[in-house]
């Protein structure tokens, strides 16, 4: 498997509970295990429903694949969950979140 973006591990597509983004780069939904941090290593969120915190994980992830903050949210409810980043403050951060500091 070969990788195209460093954030991402690619799955194979037709893999079940795979999110494709529009670069070509999948991620499977839930759990969150394969988002690998500047150091490298993997990072998990723990999430009871697999809603808020793993829809609003998949946003930002979506963000650093290149998407608008918007447009990454409403392409994780389309494909994720309708109800992803459920709270408010979940919604705050997603539109906060920048893919490199400013």
């Amino acid at each position: 498997m070969s990788k195209r973006n460093t954030f991402i591990r690619q799955w194979d597509k037709h893999e079940s509970g795979v999110i494709a983004f529009p670069s070509g780069a999948r991620i499977r939904g839930r759990p969150i295990r394969y988002y690998k941090t500047s150091r490298n290593s993997p990072n998990h969120t723990a999430c009871r429903g697999g809603v808020g915190r793993s829809g609003t994980e998949l946003a930002c992830i979506a963000i650093l694949d290149g998407m608008d903050p918007v447009s990454a949210l409403n392409f994780i409810r389309d494909t994720y969950h309708p109800r992803a980043a459920e709270t408010p403050w979940q919604r705050w951060y997603i539109s906060n979140f920048a893919p490199t500091p400013s």
